[in-house]
């Protein structure tokens, strides 16, 4: 069920960053990287099922897109979920797509 559910979270995703890609819009993609991505979710590590979505979504969209990624929790200890919830990073500012560089943030991410 979990495993249907992100397939077709991702799908819709592909969907929806397609066509705002297409509008000629700006799009912000947010990666958690809180602890709770360590957990499995259908055999797969939270965080690797992610990296998978996110990197589909990217390689999908046109060059030149504007997009900006932004980091969920990754500064903070887990023990301090007060501040580790309120953590947001940008690590790419808004500006045309860089692909290698995007995806190699975006895999260098752990939680």
């Amino acid at each position: 069920m979990k495993k249907s559910a992100i397939t077709l979270l991702t799908t819709l995703s592909l969907a929806l960053a397609a066509a705002t890609a297409s509008a000629a819009s700006r799009i912000e993609y947010i990666l958690d990287v809180s602890g709770s991505m360590n957990a499995l979710s259908g055999g797969e590590k939270r965080i690797d099922a992610a990296k998978k979505s996110l990197t589909a979504m990217v390689q999908g969209i046109p060059d030149g897109t504007i997009v900006a990624l932004r980091l969920y929790s990754h500064r903070v200890p887990p023990a301090d979920k007060a501040k580790s919830c309120q953590d947001t990073e940008l690590v790419i500012p808004f500006g045309p797509i860089n692909k290698p560089q995007f995806l190699s943030v975006v895999n260098a991410a752990t939680p």
